[in-house]
């Protein structure tokens, strides 16, 4: 299943159904975005095989131009995303859809192709998935982070992201 309290961390095992649910939503949006859009992506520790995830699917879109946001919000507004602004190197433009009050099941991050953030969520999630060592070094880093931060997703990820750089700069 999928679906996470807000501002809570809760980590379960690897879901073959994650995909399932990630590639269901981008079946519903490519008809209605697709002509904005250059890619779909699923991106995140859902899109990682074999490491504990928060149940919450990453989707990254990639778009020509950001300028482009403002013709995708309002589509994915109607399908009860809800616009949360732009997280620039954080998370880019960011759309969050809930299953029930308060209870997050997507994230949707709108990026430039041509930042490199694009490019790092795609080698972050390519690496893990091909280096199982590297990817069970992650799951390490999550599971003593989500049991130091049970309650706070924001110091969880934060203390994330010294792992996360430390495989980017690998690739330079």
């Amino acid at each position: 299943m999928i679906g996470l309290k807000r501002h809570t961390v809760k980590l379960m095992p690897h879901q073959a159904v994650w995909e399932a649910f990630f590639l269901a939503t981008k079946k519903e949006l490519t008809p209605l975005i697709g002509t904005y859009v250059l890619d779909i992506q699923h991106i995140g520790s859902t899109a990682i095989k074999h490491i504990v995830a928060k149940p919450i699917i990453d989707i990254g879109i990639a778009v020509a131009d950001l300028k482009l946001i403002n013709n995708i919000i309002p589509i994915l507004e109607i399908k009860q995303y809800k616009y949360k602004g732009d997280s620039g190197a954080d998370g880019g433009h960011l759309l969050v859809k809930d299953a029930a009050p308060e209870i997050r099941t997507h994230h949707i991050h709108v990026i430039d192709i041509k930042d490199e953030q694009w490019h790092n969520y795609l080698f972050f999630r390519d690496t893990l998935n091909a280096n199982p060592k590297l990817a069970l070094a992650y799951e390490q880093v999550k599971k003593q982070l989500a049991q130091q931060y049970p309650n706070n997703r924001l110091a969880y990820t934060n203390g994330k992201h010294d792992f996360i750089r430390s495989v980017l700069s690998s690739k330079k």
